[in-house]
């Protein structure tokens, strides 16, 4: 599958804990494996982690980021960035669109 863009999600998280803004933008992808992805190995044994690399990489604030993933059951969170929930600006990757 091959991807062209991916809709970002910022929010501001406040000191306080208190959601702060929201924003959404529509961002270039590229397919950008690391090494254990085209050997064709997970990044932790158990395939959990906070901030496991994925093959995708987005444009973001004029250059290029990894996206990272928080998979600790089912559903893992993709984001941008650091995993920053305590205070200041975090950004997930809502959807990727493109060919196919």
């Amino acid at each position: 599958m091959t991807y062209e863009y991916a809709y970002l999600t910022s929010r501001h998280v406040r000191t306080n804990g208190l959601n702060d803004t929201f924003h959404t933008w529509k961002a270039a992808v590229k397919h950008k494996p690391l090494a254990h992805h085209i050997a064709g190995q997970q990044y932790t044994t158990s395939g959990y982690g906070k901030r496991i690399p994925t093959e995708y990489m987005a444009w973001f604030n004029g250059r290029w980021h990894r996206i990272y993933c928080c998979q600790y059951s089912n559903a893992g969170t993709l984001y941008v960035g650091e995993w920053n929930q305590d205070g200041g600006e975090f950004v997930t990757v809502d959807k990727f669109e493109g060919q196919s």
